[in-house]
């Protein structure tokens, strides 16, 4: 089946209303393709008795119901629309290596090359790549006629093989699919592992992350199947560590009841899949755990010393190392084998922060006597990057958010400080796993995810790590979603006018900031409610064409409020103050920033001042501005009718563009004045 079916359904799950020509935009693909693919969908959905998509040939409207959202969600969860039937050669060595890994039935070349779907002589090159991973674990590959293919070696190198193979075929969409298709696992078995994982989290008090949870099963259920189907004596490094007597160890053994061929040893090492696996917060004791507390803290001195800095709330941060190097340190230990997706383009985004930390790691290694391969580095280097990008909370938020991340701990964290840096005007009540987010779905505004979700909240799909192009896109996005809604714009209005407006007046300006947003558009702000906007003329406007700091466009734009004597110096340092700090929220449309101050900073008369930069200016918050509008206020209110008069000018991106590329104070005024019940400009 076409995989574009999987971007129209991504599309129809992300966005609460569509059209098919805001999906021809999206996914770059013809109206009627799209129409098609929509067809095939609703075919699918028949197939399974379900509700089909509806589409309003007029106006290409898409309707979709709940139920038939909820079924588009779990087709794609289950990758319904991607096509199994050809198999790649890296995901044939997968497949053959599990396959006679947990297979002990005498697979002939013929009986693998029927398995993966290729010709014998296709198989054998195949053969020679699964030879070579043989090889890397110390492992053989033997044939004969009588026992076809087998694998010779150490039991444990096979098993840490399997669990490897296991988790690199997972990583794809389709693994999970791969495996039912293939008749790789017992469903009814993963289901069983599922449920008692869940009941080992109420029990320990930790919690898996998404992936662990949907990958644990099959990682589990492959290696009972190995160990039934070959049941062979074997030792291991696990003799060193006092785990039989962990209250970890003792509730996951009740995991595995009922599968009588399992001897103790074989239940430890299952439970340690468990225990170690990738970012569990498991209360498992360490042996030493006072040595691993100064090896920590070891390490915190490396990084104040490379970083030249003090990192803030370093208890907390002591507390969450700890907890994540605890299971680390038994993956060191016994090598096993974890994995990190997003490992390259962590060190490619963070190449400094990952260098410090891999250079400041040594007394943790030392305290392991073990060192640690690049994947735990980096996740290491991500909780670090996390705390780095920490700043404190805002007492106020105008919007309220939270992130969806199936990555675990330090995916998350990394995520939820880095957007927290991108919107400081949001409040993020915390990172969520995919299965948890709901119990606090009614709490937010938005929602920013690393994965589609079935939610009637306005989603976000975001990569795990942000990069600058991530970045920019995602504002852009999202500034484009508040300027669609009216109760958004207004809301996040007030919030940049609140500390100008006494308190007492807070919620009669808040609706009536709400109210001009849902009005119909006027052609004049003063001639409607009677109210009295600024009266703008050359004076006000300036331009300027030389390359300069966003403190000397400020600077600039101030000098002739201070020759009318509207401003005090001590304002001038305000707003400099002020805005070095808060330059993102102080803006009032794309490219134009509103720098200002409160009344009592040094204001002697309200007056604006408008400056447009032709040679674009870099503000504090990395964004460029074309234009400043710089504000005096005199009291908590009076001005807040110019503001929406800008505001509405600014947000219509042809009046906003027609200002930016004036010639002259006339062509701006023509713009910004407002205009009578009568049609005519107050300029004129």
């Amino acid at each position: 089946m076409k995989v574009e079916l999987n971007d129209v359904v991504l599309h129809l799950l992300v966005n609460q209303s569509s059209s098919i020509e805001s999906i021809e935009k999206d996914i770059k693909q013809k109206k009627h393709v799209i129409k098609e693919y929509i067809n095939d969908i609703n075919a699918c959905l028949i197939k399974e008795n379900k509700g089909c998509i509806l589409l309003n040939d007029d106006n290409g409207n898409i309707l979709i119901s709940e139920a038939t959202r909820e079924s588009l969600y779990q087709m794609l969860k289950e990758s319904r629309f991607i096509n199994l039937d050809y198999i790649s050669p890296e995901i044939r060595i997968h497949l053959i290596l599990i396959k006679l890994l947990t297979d002990c039935n005498c697979d002939s070349l013929q009986d693998l090359a029927d398995f993966v779907g290729v010709s014998k002589n296709t198989l054998l090159n195949d053969m020679k790549a699964v030879k070579e991973v043989l090889l890397s674990y110390s492992l053989q590959l033997e044939y004969s006629r009588s026992c076809g293919y087998q694998i010779h070696g150490s039991e444990f190198n096979m098993r840490k093989l399997l669990v490897t193979e296991a988790k690199k075929l997972l990583l794809n969409d389709f693994g999970a699919a791969l495996f039912e298709r293939k008749k790789m696992v017992d469903e009814t078995e993963l289901f069983f592992l599922k449920q008692r994982l869940i009941k080992m989290e109420n029990e320990l008090q930790v919690s898996l992350t998404d992936e662990q949870l949907e990958d644990l099963p099959f990682v589990l259920h492959l290696l009972i199947k190995r160990i039934s189907e070959f049941q062979v004596e074997w030792t291991s490094e696990l003799d060193d560590y006092d785990l039989v007597n962990t209250k970890e160890y003792q509730s996951l053994k009740e995991m595995f009841w009922g599968t009588g061929v399992l001897s103790e040893k074989d239940k430890l090492y299952l439970s340690l899949q468990v225990l170690s696996s990738s970012m569990l917060e498991s209360a498992l004791d360490l042996s030493g755990s006072m040595d691993l507390m100064l090896a920590v803290d070891g390490f915190l001195e490396n990084l104040e010393g490379y970083l030249a800095t003090a990192l803030m709330n370093k208890t907390e941060l002591k507390h969450k190392l700890i907890l994540h190097l605890k299971p680390a340190i038994y993956r060191a230990r016994l090598r096993l084998n974890m994995r990190n997706p997003l490992k390259e383009q962590f060190i490619t985004e963070f190449p400094s922060i990952y260098s410090i930390v891999s250079k400041s790691i040594h007394p943790i290694e030392e305290f392991a006597r073990k060192s640690f391969l690049q994947e735990e580095i980096v996740y290491i280097a991500m909780l670090v990057q996390a705390w780095i990008y920490q700043t404190a909370e805002q007492r106020d938020h105008v919007f309220t958010a939270l992130v969806v991340c199936r990555n675990g701990t330090s995916v998350s964290k990394l995520m939820l400080e880095s957007l927290r840096g991108m919107f400081p005007h949001f409040h993020f009540i915390g990172a969520f796993a995919e299965r948890n987010y709901k119990k606090h779905e009614h709490e937010v505004d938005f929602i920013f995810s690393t994965v589609p979700l079935n939610t009637s909240k306005k989603t976000f799909l975001v990569d795990p790590i942000l990069t600058k192009e991530n970045r920019k896109a995602l504002k852009a996005e999202l500034r484009k979603c508040i300027d669609k809604d009216d109760e958004k714009k207004a809301k996040e209005l007030f919030y940049q006018l609140k500390e100008h407006i006494d308190i007492k007046d807070y919620q009669a300006i808040q609706n009536k900031i709400t109210d001009f947003f849902k009005a119909p558009a006027l052609t004049s702000v003063q001639t409607k409610h009677g109210e009295t906007i600024f009266s703008f003329s050359s004076r006000h406007i300036l331009f300027s064409d030389r390359d300069m700091t966003w403190e000397e466009a400020i600077e600039t734009a101030m000098n002739p409020m201070m020759q009318r004597k509207s401003v005090k110096e001590s304002y001038c340092r305000k707003v400099l103050e002020l805005f070095q700090k808060e330059s993102s929220r102080m803006m009032i449309g794309p490219g134009v920033y509103l720098p200002h101050a409160s009344p009592g900073d040094g204001v002697e008369m309200e007056d604006f001042s408008l400056l447009i930069c032709k040679h674009l200016v870099e503000m504090p918050d990395g964004g460029a501005a074309k234009m400043m509008v710089i504000l005096s206020p005199k009291d908590y209110k009076h001005h807040v009718p110019t503001l929406l008069h800008l505001n509405e000018i600014f947000l219509d991106e042809a009046k906003a563009d027609k200002i930016f590329q004036a010639k002259n104070e006339i062509d701006v005024l023509e713009v910004i004045s407002p205009v009578s019940e009568k049609g005519v400009s107050a300029f004129d």
